[in-house]
């Protein structure tokens, strides 16, 4: 019988240009390596979608560092249903002023799951 990979779903990734207080590593650099991983998995499972559940950012004005960060890392396709994280008020008819907003931009692979 022949294994279907449907998709990978990951959620809370939380991307950020600071070290959390309770790292003593770079924090950037261990995401980075992460978002690699999970790059390799999504090839060893055929190119399934990686499904994010909520807080792809930490913040929703992410920095130019998050937002080129998560352009050059993030595996595609890729569908994120933005968390409270993502939003500006936690508000979804703000969304176009978030980073995962301009992150769906960068990118035809890279889909917001949005009630529109």
């Amino acid at each position: 019988m022949e294994k279907v990979i449907y998709a990978i779903i990951a959620a809370d990734i939380h991307c950020r240009e600071d070290n959390p207080i309770c790292r003593t590593d770079n924090f950037l650099e261990a995401f980075i390596s992460k978002m690699d991983w999970l790059r390799r998995l999504q090839i060893s499972c055929y190119g399934a979608p990686v499904l994010i559940s909520g807080d792809l950012f930490h913040r929703w004005k992410a920095t130019p560092l998050e937002i080129s960060t998560m352009i050059a890392s993030i595996p595609e396709p890729c569908i994120i249903k933005p968390g409270q994280h993502d939003l500006p008020a936690h508000n979804l008819n703000e969304i176009h002023r978030s980073g995962i907003a301009a992150l769906a931009l960068a990118s035809e692979e890279i889909h917001l799951l949005t009630p529109d």
